[in-house]
């Protein structure tokens, strides 16, 4: 061996873990097999066929030069074996580009990694179509990673916990990715980035069970940000929490805090919603601009009714997975007939409004039934009954 040889292989020694090794032989077997090869075919005049059985099966640590020759019978260039050495730093490397939310980065990471059959390469495919709204994609992706957990390492899974979750927070199962984020706490082994995807992810559950929890966490990740100079991500959390102080009617301590917030965005929209609440929509809808997506589809239905279906169809549904769009809302606008507008208010978004501590939605539907039943006389008394719920719950 050369010189430059022996340099190298001591690097990768020093930085690789067992595991790289493993995946590294198990790609080599995979590809062998794929290509109906044989082991004596592929270590003729390279290595003897038990040597090439211990690097497959991770039992060896095959030298550089060696490992080239065995990779050029497989037709597997040499970047993609040195990928599958550096795969752990690129699992993390997208772990830190999520939450910067660098998708052109998660994009190559997601190419480079097509065709690999391992849960690190799997984990860096679970990120990027979350990243990107690919949800069913992401969970036929859990499905496989659920198999194989017990070869990652605690900080791998981790990582596969944490992007588990935030699947589930989309799923809108809130309470089960509570108990998976707080019911252990295994962070230290992981890195900061991790730490502050878990408290955020955790924070809009608290907000979307409307926990007075929301407050408490809200304060120490705004400490924490700010600390960091992360002033983008702090300002959404302010957000996050003046909505939460709007739902439940906080108002002094609302606009308190809308005084700190930065973004235009995220100012105007509270002040859409504090108009709802007051019932003080101003008479010009061109007041209401830069409204984030939740409050632009009710600024539609109020403001433009009679192009709001239109509008709907329109718009890039990914974006209603931000923390305070309701699904609901929308599912239940885009109905044309009054019979059906009650008919789904009454058999599913009732329910949902039994639980629901967002008064914004309370007041929308809540109205919106009584002017539906107040049009159809058959259900005159569900109209009284709402009418008395609002007055009895000062809404």
């Amino acid at each position: 061996m050369k010189k430059s040889i022996f340099i190298e292989e001591f690097s990768r020694r020093m930085k690789n873990d067992d595991n790289a090794y493993q995946m590294v032989g198990a790609e080599l077997r995979r590809l062998r097999m794929k290509q109906s090869q044989t082991l004596s075919s592929i270590s003729n005049n390279i290595c003897s066929v038990s040597y090439l059985c211990k690097i497959e099966t991770a039992k060896m640590k095959p030298n550089r030069a060696m490992l080239t020759e065995i990779c050029k019978k497989l037709d597997l260039s040499v970047p993609k074996i040195d990928l599958l050495f550096n795969l752990k730093k690129l699992l993390m490397d997208c772990v830190e580009k999520f939450y910067k939310k660098n998708i052109i980065f998660l994009n190559r990471a997601y190419e480079e990694c097509k065709g690999f059959e391992n849960y690190r390469s799997k984990l860096i495919q679970l990120i990027f179509y979350i990243a990107t709204y690919r949800f069913e994609e992401a969970s036929f992706v859990v499905h496989d990673l659920f198999k194989i957990t017990s070869v990652m390492s605690s900080e791998e899974l981790i990582v596969f916990m944490v992007f588990h979750s935030i699947l589930s927070y989309h799923e809108e199962k809130y309470q089960e990715v509570l108990d998976n984020l707080t019911s252990t706490r295994p962070y230290n082994e992981t890195g900061e980035t991790i730490k502050k995807i878990i408290y955020l992810i955790c924070l809009q559950c608290y907000f979307k069970l409307n926990s007075p929890r929301t407050l408490i966490l809200s304060e120490q990740v705004l400490n924490d940000l700010l600390n960091t100079t992360e002033y983008d991500v702090a300002d959404y959390v302010r957000y996050l929490t003046c909505v939460f102080m709007l739902n439940n009617s906080m108002w002094d301590d609302i606009r308190s805090k809308m005084k700190n917030l930065q973004k235009k965005v995220y100012i105007k929209t509270l002040e859409f919603y504090l108009d709802i609440k007051e019932e003080s929509l101003k008479a010009k809808s061109h007041y209401y601009t830069e409204l984030r997506p939740f409050a632009r589809l009710v600024f539609i239905y109020i403001f433009d009714r009679g192009n709001y279906k239109k509008y709907y169809e329109s718009l890039d549904k990914h974006r209603f997975y931000d923390f305070d769009f309701s699904p609901s809302i929308a599912q239940y606008l885009t109905l044309n007939e009054e019979i059906e507008c009650y008919n789904e208010i009454s058999d599913v978004i009732m329910s949902h409004l039994a639980i629901t501590g967002n008064k914004i939605e309370i007041i929308f539907f809540l109205k919106e039934l009584c002017q539906i039943c107040s049009n159809l006389g058959k259900y005159k008394n569900f109209n009284q009954a709402f009418k008395r719920f609002i007055k009895e719950k000062n809404i």
